[in-house]
């Protein structure tokens, strides 16, 4: 397993892990938990961290960390043909595939 494949993977578990938490926080106060400058400028630092590991990859990442969930399924338009996003391990395939960076190298950028 190479470092960005690593990094993702363990990005993805700590993502599932907030969310666990964030679901157990009433809704009415989420907004009032998450509307603010700490929480504001920890998401720009985040997101300034993957745009420097994954390169021209990053907003793929992002998408993939924030938008895409566990069992949904995205047809991605690509070298003519549709590839399917069903789990962590067909999006790391696909970046390997079809990425801008090289992810079968064992670096982070």
């Amino acid at each position: 397993m190479n470092s960005k494949e690593s990094l993702l993977r363990k990005m993805v578990e700590y993502k599932d892990e907030r969310d666990k938490y964030i679901e157990q926080i009433p809704s009415d106060i989420q907004a009032a938990f998450f509307d603010n400058g700490y929480v504001d400028t920890l998401n720009k630092t985040v997101k300034l961290l993957i745009h420097e590991c994954f390169g021209d990859d990053a907003e793929s990442v992002v998408w993939f960390l924030y938008k895409w969930r566990p069992g949904d399924t995205i047809a991605v338009q690509r070298v003519l043909h549709q590839i399917w996003l069903r789990t962590i391990d067909d999006y790391i395939q696909f970046m390997k595939d079809y990425g801008l960076e090289d992810w079968n190298e064992n670096t982070v950028d």
